[in-house]
């Protein structure tokens, strides 16, 4: 008789053959593993795989559930994760993506609950004891049997959920910021614009008053006529002087002294 915690789970004249495989075993005992391999093909017989058709549902039921978690939602708009929770918020959701769609491994309640309260304390300071991790999981776990198996009333249902004011409030606030920063690049550009169109403008002015000014100052203003500036002239000169035998010429002075 084969005994397990006290309890007979079968009988047997059992003999082990060197291969490790046994004989002679009947009842559940035969299917009890032997070796962590066995143990390991035993879990993952049970395990639920996404076909790639279904993953883009799971995928927005995922989203749609964290966005509805207050506990989630209120950590992330009163920034209880410093100035980068909203990125901590997007690194949740990829990390829960990635232990669904890309682990091997058995997709438990129990073990996605201990994950999220991981990540609630580690990455937002945040103890929850309304018990909402673990109908978090549930909900995720159960979501994802379905949407496995081409059922995606589920996700539907929790995507059709009101949001809660919460996340409302977070998405007008980076909406708010997307709208300031475009106008902000927007009016920087105008300025540049401006500030070009400015300098422009006051360089025609300048010359414009340049050009009065001149004309202001020299309003009643005539050349008088000098002689000696006359005589100067090519064609006007006075006494020109001519080279002596040496060569050399005498200027007069202009004063006539």
């Amino acid at each position: 008789m084969i005994t397990r915690l006290g309890t007979q789970v079968g009988t047997t004249e059992e003999m082990r053959l060197r291969s490790g495989h046994r004989v002679g075993v009947s009842g559940p005992a035969a299917k009890i593993p032997t070796t962590a391999a066995e143990a390991r093909a035993l879990l993952m017989k049970d395990v639920t795989k996404m076909p790639d058709l279904h993953a883009p549902a799971f995928r927005e039921g995922l989203q749609g559930l964290m966005n509805r978690w207050t506990a989630l939602q209120l950590a992330i708009l009163n920034e209880w994760g410093g100035s980068e929770s909203v990125s901590k918020g997007v690194a949740m959701y990829e990390e829960l993506e990635h232990w669904f769609l890309k682990r091997k491994a058995g997709k438990y309640a129990e073990d996605l609950e201990e994950l999220l309260i991981e990540i609630l304390g580690d990455d937002f300071c945040v103890l929850c004891e309304d018990g909402s991790p673990r109908e978090v999981a549930n909900v995720a776990c159960l979501m994802y049997e379905q949407v496995a198996n081409g059922n995606y009333e589920m996700a539907a249902d929790v995507c059709a959920k009101p949001l809660p004011k919460e996340h409302l409030e977070l998405s007008k606030r980076e909406e708010e910021d997307r709208r300031w920063t475009m106008g902000a690049e927007r009016g920087a550009g105008g300025a540049g614009a401006r500030m070009n169109d400015d300098s422009s403008d006051n360089d025609d002015d300048d010359e414009a008053m340049d050009a009065e000014t001149l004309a202001a100052n020299l309003n009643g203003f005539t050349m008088k006529h000098d002689p000696e500036i006359d005589d100067m002239t090519t064609n006007g000169r006075r006494g020109a002087p001519e080279p002596d035998d040496d060569g050399w010429c005498v200027v007069p002075n202009r004063g006539g002294r």
